[in-house]
């Protein structure tokens, strides 16, 4: 009983982080990064990239520790709120796997130019709505509930404070990232990450239905 309990919290946990890796999409950002912060010198980049970081992290903690009270306070049922998550990360999957980007309000160069006018992109747009936007933001509240305890929701936020610590690492040596893999290369691995984020959009979308309609499915 012990060790199937472990094996499905083990399960959990590696699915969330393979969802939460795939919509936060570190690689395919590094190129919106790239462009966004070409005018900055490397210092400025650095702290551009740790601050990033951090604020992703900040994000996303938010999301686990008071999502669930948030819905509670207006009334959202769980369900409906994990099958709403689904379609909007599997609307995101499918747009990378297409080639395209879930964060295109900023993917031209007028957009890019008027955030590069202001003080600092590290948090807005960089990361939010850009990496740590709706998508992530749901999939952190929607698979909440795999994680009870408080010791599974200290684990939970160790993980993705790693992960956030990741995306600085990315973001830091995205220059160097985007010379190896090319443009190609940076495709190549959204369409990957945006296939593996459908499929688990679909499974989140299942789940949702399930609770909604138990008689039906």
């Amino acid at each position: 009983m012990i060790t199937s309990t472990a094996t499905a919290h083990s399960v959990s946990m590696v699915t969330f982080i393979v969802a939460l890796v795939a919509v936060l999409n570190p690689i395919g950002n590094a190129a919106l990064y790239i462009g966004m912060s070409a005018d900055r010198t490397k210092h400025e980049q650095h702290r551009i990239s740790m601050i990033c970081a951090m604020a992703v992290a900040i994000i996303l903690l938010l999301a686990l520790w008071i999502g669930m009270p948030m819905l509670d306070v207006f009334g959202i049922n769980l369900s409906s709120f994990e099958a709403a998550g689904g379609l909007i990360v599997m609307l995101i999957g499918l747009r990378m796997v297409r080639g395209g980007s879930h964060t295109h309000v900023y993917d031209t160069k007028q957009g890019q130019a008027e955030e590069k006018q202001k003080h600092s992109i590290s948090v807005v747009p960089l990361a939010i709505p850009i990496i740590a936007g709706p998508g992530s933001i749901t999939t952190v509240i929607a698979n909440s509930k795999n994680f009870p305890t408080l010791h599974e929701r200290l684990e939970l936020s160790g993980v993705m404070i790693l992960i956030a610590i990741g995306i600085g690492f990315v973001l830091f040596f995205a220059p160097f990232i985007g010379r190896c893999l090319g443009e190609g290369g940076m495709r190549i691995v959204t369409r990957v990450m945006g296939l593996l984020l459908t499929a688990i959009a679909l499974q989140m979308l299942a789940s949702g239905l399930a609770g909604l309609f138990p008689g039906w499915l």
